[in-house]
């Protein structure tokens, strides 16, 4: 049985800046679809809350949501 892949690639570019790719494979496809038009998509989280926030799953999971779908491109992508 074959899956679909949902692949989320974070790459640092400074102190709590990222470039996030998204890049699908449908289960009965043999090519990945890049989610986000023009390329990688600018995602900034706040590090410092983060860390302060790691017993907290609830809230931490608020919070890097929050800086995940910020970016207009990401949101889009997900709906």
């Amino acid at each position: 049985m074959r899956y679909a892949e949902l692949e989320l690639a974070l790459h640092r570019r400074d102190s709590g800046s990222y470039a996030l790719e998204l890049r699908f494979s449908p289960p009965d496809g043999e090519v990945d679809v890049r989610l986000i038009e023009g390329g990688p998509a600018a995602v900034q989280f706040d590090l410092d809350r983060l860390r302060a926030l790691s017993l907290e799953p609830s809230s931490y999971a608020a919070l890097l949501s929050k800086g995940l779908f910020k970016n207009a491109a990401v949101l889009t992508a997900f709906n």
